[in-house]
């Protein structure tokens, strides 16, 4: 019986190969977090713009934000042009009515840089509804989350 008191210990190296595990995953979990929000974050600064010399005209840039209550096209350059959108009294969004804003708009500045901000409280259906809506325009949208900016 002098040798039994070594049966009653706990074995701590699966619990720290648990631990380390998890610190892990959280560490990798954190770093794609903060990437991800980098790569939905719209880019504030454009190309070329400024009077320093050498950089060229800034290319023209257009932003789609979906915000619960209204669609709003927002062009950047060469001139500001926005287009404010309201859903019908249904509820429902007239994309017929974006997707010609948006022709209009590439046709007009011949834009290549398109982003979709998505407001928090637009459901996802939404998004998907305007991303088809606008498919025949532009292929490929950037999707983005919709911050507190110039479009409210």
């Amino acid at each position: 019986m002098a040798g039994g008191g070594g049966e009653n210990e706990i074995n701590l190296i699966p619990y720290m190969d648990i631990m380390l595990n998890l610190v892990m995953f959280m560490l990798v979990i954190t770093t794609q977090d903060f990437q991800m929000s980098e790569i939905l974050t719209p880019a504030t600064k454009q190309v070329g713009a400024g009077g320093g010399g050498g950089g060229g005209e800034a290319k023209p840039k257009m932003n789609i934000v979906l915000k619960r209550d209204m669609i709003v096209v927002d062009v950047t350059n060469p001139e500001p042009g926005v287009a404010r959108l309201p859903p019908f009294a249904s509820g429902d969004r007239d994309w017929g009515a974006v997707a010609k804003v948006v022709g209009d708009y590439k046709d007009k500045y011949k834009i290549d840089d398109v982003q979709m901000p998505v407001s928090s409280d637009v459901e996802y259906r939404e998004v998907i509804q305007g991303r088809d809506a606008l498919r025949p325009h532009y292929p490929s949208i950037a999707l983005a989350a919709a911050t507190g900016g110039k479009a409210k």
